[in-house]
């Protein structure tokens, strides 16, 4: 697994505003959802990059599951790739939790 999102890169490109405008309701709700991704997506590069280092690879299906966030990320289901994302990042924290205490 060798992508990586740059989220300011696909902001522009489905033209949220980045510069303070004033948004509908639609658009703030949109705006809610990537603030949540986002910190979900900086939550799940912390947990991942600690299973990295401990292991050396993510497993497949952690995989499997980033190539899912990225396919929610693809048709604008930011609700579904923030829920991916945190519903990850707490299996591996969990797993890297109970490895930890088996030391």
């Amino acid at each position: 697994m060798d992508a990586v999102i740059d989220l300011l890169q696909w902001r522009a490109a489905r033209g949220t505003p980045q510069d303070g405008s004033v948004q509908g309701p639609e658009e703030a709700g949109d705006d809610r959802e990537m603030r949540r991704l986002e910190r979900a997506i900086r939550r799940l590069d912390s947990v991942a990059s600690a299973a990295l280092d401990t292991h050396g690879s993510l497993e497949g299906w952690v995989e499997t599951e980033l190539l899912a966030i990225m396919g929610a990320l693809a048709v604008d289901l930011l609700t579904d790739a923030a829920v991916r994302a945190e519903r990850l990042t707490d299996r591996l924290a969990g797993l890297e939790r109970s490895a930890g205490t088996r030391r």
